[in-house]
C-alpha cells in the first residue's frame, strides 16, 4: 500500500505522469475533500492537471505515512506558485507562493484505493494567494 501511494504522488501528482493513475485507484474511487470533490481516476487526473497547470513547482511532499489493515494515513505539504487561472482565481502576479499542510485517510480494496478523506487547510490556502503578504484573516 504504502509504495502505490507513494508511487502515485510521484509520479501523477509531483511529474504529471498520469499512466501509473488507473494502476493504483480504483474505477469505483470516490473521495471526501471538501476543498476538491473528485471521483473515478478521471477525477484525480483532472484534478491534478488543473493544479500543475495552474502552480508552477506543484509539489506533494508525504512527510508521514501509517498503513494498518487495508488503510493507508499520509500527512503531507503540497507547495507551488500561482502562475495560471485556478477556479476563477486569477495570479496576483506570478509570485505568490503558497505551502499547505494536509492529511489523507485512504481505503485500499483488492490492491487499488477505493475511497479517500481529505483534510487540508483551505482557509491557508486562499489567504496565501489572495491576501496581501503576511497578513492572516
Amino acid at each position: 500500500m504504502k509504495q502505490q501511494y507513494l508511487m502515485l504522488i510521484d509520479r501523477a501528482f509531483n511529474r504529471g505522469d498520469y499512466s501509473v493513475v488507473h494502476d493504483v485507484i480504483a474505477a469505483e474511487y470516490e473521495v471526501y475533500d471538501p476543498g476538491l470533490p473528485r471521483r473515478r481516476p478521471e477525477g484525480v487526473i483532472a484534478t491534478v492537471d488543473e493544479m500543475r497547470r495552474a502552480f508552477a513547482g506543484f509539489r506533494y511532499d508525504v512527510v508521514g505515512l501509517v498503513a494498518e489493515g487495508n488503510l493507508l494515513a499520509a500527512r503531507w505539504y503540497v507547495t507551488g506558485r500561482h502562475i495560471g487561472s485556478y477556479r476563477g482565481l486569477e495570479p496576483a502576479d506570478g509570485q505568490r507562493t503558497f505551502r499547505v499542510l494536509g492529511m489523507s485517510f485512504n481505503r485500499f480494496e483488492k490492491g487499488l484505493i477505493v475511497e479517500g478523506h481529505i483534510v487540508w487547510d483551505t482557509k491557508g490556502f486562499m489567504e496565501q494567494l489572495t491576501l496581501p503578504q503576511g497578513a492572516k484573516l
